[in-house]
C-alpha cells in the first residue's frame, strides 16, 4: 500500500538524489547546447517525480518556454496552484507518447528509468523520444551501473544486483543499465552526436557530504530490493532477514572506511536529432 509516510520517504529520496547530482555537475541542469534566444522552446521530462528539476529549471530560464512533466503516475507532483504558468505535470507514458506531440520538444531529460523499462520498452522509449523531437533537438539520459568496489559486502552487493538483474531479465526481458547498451540504441533510433561522460561520484562518510549523500541514496537501493532478496531465498548469497541486515551494516562500515575508496558509477547520454529530420 502506497501510504502518505512511504509517499514522503520517496520524495525525500527524489529530492536528495537531485540535490547530489546537482552538486556533482557543478549545478548544471541542461548538458547541450540550447539556445533559449529562440522562441517556441519546449522541454519534456520523462519520469518527472517530484518536478524539482524542472521546476529549478523554470527559475533559470526564459518564462515563455514550455515545460512539461510526465510520469506514470501524479502521487508526487507538486500541486497544481503553486505552478508557474508555463509549467504543466501530466500522467503520461514515455511509452504512450500523444501524437500531436510530434516534432514539438527542443529538449528531453529523462533519468533512473533504467529498472522500470523492459529491453523492448527501451527501443520504444528512444524511438519516441525522437518523434516528439523537433529537427535538431536533443535528448540527455542519466543512468546508473551500480558497480561499487567496496570490499567484500561491496561484492555481495554486486552479486545481489546482478541475480536481480539475471531474474529481472528471464522475467521481463529487462535491459541491463549499461552505458553501451544504451548507447548502441540511441544510435541505432537515427540520434547523432552522441555522447557518453562517465561520472563516479564517491560512496561513504571517507568523502564528506558528498560521500554520505552517495550512500544513503544506495541505502534506499538496499532497502528497495530486500523483499525481492528474501523472496528468493538470499539468492544464495545473504541468509535470511538478519543475514540481510548484517550485510548492510557491512557495505555501510566498508564504504564509510573507505578502505579501496569505493565510487559509484552513472553515464549521461547526449544526442541530436539530425537538423533536416522530421517525426
Amino acid at each position: 500500500i502506497y501510504d502518505l509516510n512511504t509517499q514522503r520517504r520517496d520524495m525525500a529520496r527524489l529530492d536528495n538524489q537531485h540535490r547530489m547530482f546537482l552538486r556533482l555537475f557543478d549545478n548544471r541542469y541542461i548538458h547541450v547546447p540550447l539556445d533559449f534566444d529562440k522562441s517556441g522552446i519546449a522541454i519534456l521530462e520523462s519520469g518527472a517525480g517530484t518536478g524539482l528539476w524542472l521546476l529549478e529549471l523554470s527559475t533559470l530560464i526564459p518564462s515563455s518556454t514550455e515545460l512539461i512533466g510526465i510520469d506514470i503516475v501524479d502521487k508526487l507532483f507538486p500541486a497544481r496552484e503553486t505552478l508557474p504558468s508555463n509549467v504543466t505535470f501530466q500522467i503520461t507514458s514515455i511509452l504512450d507518447l500523444p501524437n500531436e506531440w510530434a516534432n514539438k520538444f527542443t529538449f528531453v531529460h529523462q533519468r533512473f528509468l533504467g529498472a522500470a523499462l523492459r529491453s523492448p520498452e527501451w527501443v520504444t522509449a528512444i524511438n519516441n523520444m525522437y518523434r516528439v523531437l523537433e529537427p535538431g533537438g536533443w535528448v540527455q539520459l542519466l543512468e546508473p551501473t551500480l558497480s561499487i568496489n567496496s570490499g567484500a559486502a561491496g561484492n555481495v552487493f554486486k552479486a545481489l544486483l546482478q541475480r536481480i538483474r539475471q531474474i529481472n531479465g528471464n522475467m521481463t526481458g529487462m535491459m541491463p543499465t549499461t552505458h553501451e547498451a544504451l548507447k548502441r540504441l540511441v544510435e541505432e533510433a537515427g540520434f547523432e552526436d552522441v555522447s557518453v561522460t562517465l561520472y563516479e561520484p564517491p560512496v561513504g562518510k571517507w568523502a564528506g557530504d558528498i560521500g554520505i549523500q552517495q550512500r544513503d541514496i544506495l541505502i534506499q537501493v538496499m532497502r528497495g530490493m530486500k523483499g525481492l532478496v528474501l523472496k528468493n531465498e538470499g539468492f544464495g548469497v545473504v541468509s535470511g532477514e538478519e543475514g540481510y541486515e548484517r550485510f548492510v551494516d557491512e557495505w555501510v562500515r566498508e564504504v564509510d572506511e573507505g578502505k579501496l575508496k569505493p565510487h559509484s558509477n552513472f553515464a549521461m547520454i547526449c544526442a541530436r536529432k539530425p537538423i533536416g529530420e522530421k517525426a
